[in-house]
């Protein structure tokens, strides 16, 4: 241990930075990692002379075995697992809820505590939080820790027989994707919108990376039919304002068509559910429209004086002037007039987007309706870069779909399992589904590193801010996936993700 003073500090803070980021990781691993990033050989006694220094040791010996005569519930709330968002300006986190906020948006852990609930009367609350303690521990902990962990608290109901049973056949249920919704009008026309919500289609062959899972979609739609507020992306990416665009926002307002009802299809256009709007209810889009767009096809009738205006999702100012365009549909000859704003982020620069609507006047709050968009959408151009590149990737590809689940995931015989290896099964799909649907193209190949290597290790600091939970991502020196986690972050901040609490749950890395 003598050799510990003549380190360079580089080395103490990458030590230091390691034990901070994962608090169980091992003298022995450390020591490995020392080797390979500095070539210098030290030994864990030196290392741990260096925890001990700054208080971060571990107590000498080996770690007491949880008592099995004491009440399960107890012991499981002893568990080394990261801390759960309940308590978000409280506690730290760590980058394990990642998987928890996709689980929160595809609802798996509270539909199984629904079930169990049910059959044994047990607080709903308890229940799930043993049931998320099962699911991220399977991610979380090793091998070891696991097996010395008493997770056995579900499994020990007599009821246990029934309850895996119903939880096995809502794992399809929970995982049951929709690839577009197929839009009926009136007059036997039809349209399509991916399921992701970016923008109109006039084919039902949207690319596969926008699926989304049923239940998600369907309460979004119902959401919107009840705010009477249809939120896209953005209006077709085409030079000329197309006639389903035109037809879209006629359909909702039930002007001269109406929308019959919305049909939500799967990777084979087979029905999943079908939404039907209350008969003469009228309903407004609000959508972008890149500066670039319609340009021969949209007249400018007035343009407000540029103000600020914050929004709190980002931390961040944006600059917003009031608009009123009239659109035209150059084949059909049809005209249309919407309001909205123009946005920059600098008055110095020109527009980035505007975002319109064809909702009355005297309804409209300029600041809501940016504040709305911007939940929804805060990503603007690297937002719209990605939805092309995902595009190209479904041609390059030809359009095949592969499943986010490997074979040897069968969802349907899970009811094989006990409840623990059950929740363990779900586990592991949500974690490929994460990896899917959220993470970059090169972190989706067979030989690219796990999710739990890239992110689940990473301390989270949680901040309650108003309706938003923020969780900051601050990585250590020499972190090696930053473009990764910030991509991750940014698609995520896509999605409507909402704590217990109802606050809007936000990522981001400082």
């Amino acid at each position: 241990m003598g050799i510990i003073h003549k380190l360079k500090p580089e080395i103490k803070d990458f030590i230091l930075e390691q034990k901070k980021t994962n608090s169980r990781i091992s003298c022995r691993k450390l020591s490995g990692l020392l080797q390979k990033k500095y070539q210098i050989k030290l030994s864990k006694s030196s290392i741990n002379a260096i925890f001990k220094n700054t208080g971060l040791s571990m107590p000498v010996g080996r770690r007491k075995r949880l008592s099995s005569s004491k009440p399960v519930k107890e012991t499981l709330l002893q568990s080394p697992l990261p801390a759960t968002p309940e308590a978000p300006s409280q506690e730290r986190s760590s980058g394990i809820i990642i998987l928890k906020a996709v689980d929160y948006l595809l609802g798996g852990s509270q539909r199984f505590s629904e079930i169990i609930q049910r059959k044994i009367g047990t607080d709903q609350k308890d229940i799930l939080s043993q049931i998320e303690r099962i699911i991220y521990g399977a991610l979380y902990m090793s091998k070891e820790e696991e097996t010395k962990s008493s997770l056995s608290y579900l499994n020990e109901f007599q009821y246990v027989t029934e309850i895996k049973s119903d939880m096995a056949l809502q794992f399809s249920n929970v995982f049951r994707e929709t690839r577009n919704i197929k839009v009926d009008l009136s007059e036997n026309e039809v349209l399509y919108l991916d399921a992701r919500l970016h923008t109109i289609w006039s084919t039902p062959y949207t690319p596969y990376d926008f699926d989304v899972t049923t239940s998600n979609i369907s309460s979004y739609i119902h959401k919107h039919l009840q705010e009477n507020v249809f939120l896209l992306g953005m209006a077709p990416v085409n030079d000329i304002p197309g006639k389903d665009f035109f037809d879209f926002i006629n359909g909702l307002y039930g002007q001269e068509k109406s929308i019959l009802k919305f049909t939500l299809c799967g990777n084979n256009f087979e029905e999943l559910e079908v939404i039907t709007p209350p008969v003469d209810q009228r309903c407004y889009c609000v959508f972008g429209a890149w500066p670039w767009q319609f340009r021969e096809y949209r007249k400018v009738n007035k343009i407000g004086e540029f103000n600020p205006f914050y929004f709190s999702g980002l931390k961040k100012y944006y600059y917003i002037a009031q608009v009123e365009i009239e659109l035209l549909q150059p084949i059909e000859q049809q005209r249309v007039t919407l309001i909205g704003v123009a946005l920059k982020t600098a008055l110095a620069e020109k527009a980035r987007l505007l975002i319109l609507t064809n909702l009355p006047a005297e309804s409209v709050s300029y600041e809501k309706l940016a504040d709305d968009y911007l939940n929804r959408w805060p990503n603007l151009e690297e937002g719209f870069e990605d939805f092309n590149r995902k595009i190209e990737l479904f041609t390059y590809t030809a359009g095949l779909k592969s499943s986010f689940l490997p074979p040897k995931i069968n969802l349907n015989k899970a009811v094989s399992c006990d409840v623990k290896d059950l929740l363990a099964v779900y586990s592991h799909a949500l974690d490929l589904y994460l990896k899917c649907y959220f993470a970059p193209t090169q972190l989706q190949k067979d030989d690219s590193p796990s999710m739990k290597e890239c992110f689940y290790g990473l301390e989270a600091i949680p901040k309650k801010e108003k309706n938003n939970t923020f969780i900051t991502f601050s990585p250590p020196a020499g972190y090696p996936f930053p473009q990764e986690l910030a991509y991750l972050c940014r698609r995520l901040n896509e999605r409507e993700l909402f704590l217990p609490d109802k606050t809007r749950l936000r990522f981001c890395v400082i």
